[in-house]
């Protein structure tokens, strides 16, 4: 299997247009149970969510490895697609053809950082210019 014949097939187009009709904002995410070569193919409208449900239940710590536009039809594809690899459930082994599948992903987004509840305090209460604080020294 190559990457032209997993996402680009008649197959995987039907089954993106099939999500893209549902209208919800869901996406096909891979999460990797880090040191066990294991990788989690699903959906979900909140992906950080989905991750923090699935942590406890897991042996290993989880990785999302990345994220893909899609929804149920999507996910389906990529599970008989990739049935040769599959473990157990929505969870299947890395091999040859998971990893093209991998290499075609998007990326995890970056973290949002959130300044601190005092940096966001200091920085609401502090309003003199930058000429006022000069005038001061």
């Amino acid at each position: 299997m190559n990457q032209e014949s997993t996402f680009s097939s008649r197959m995987a187009e039907q089954a993106r247009d099939a999500d893209a009709k549902r209208g919800r904002n869901e996406r096909v995410y891979f999460i990797e149970a880090v040191g066990l070569d294991l990788v989690k193919i699903g959906y979900a409208r909140d992906i950080d969510e989905r991750l923090r449900k699935l942590a406890p239940g897991c042996p290993a710590p989880l990785r999302l490895l990345g994220v893909i536009s899609g929804g149920p039809s999507t996910e389906r594809y990529l599970h008989v697609t990739l049935e040769a690899s599959r473990a157990h459930g929505e969870w299947f082994r890395r091999g040859p053809a998971l990893t093209e599948v991998l290499a075609t992903i998007d990326p995890p987004p970056a973290p949002v950082r959130r300044p601190a509840s005092r940096s966001i305090r200091l920085l609401r209460e502090n309003t003199e210019t930058a000429d006022e604080i000069a005038a001061r020294l």
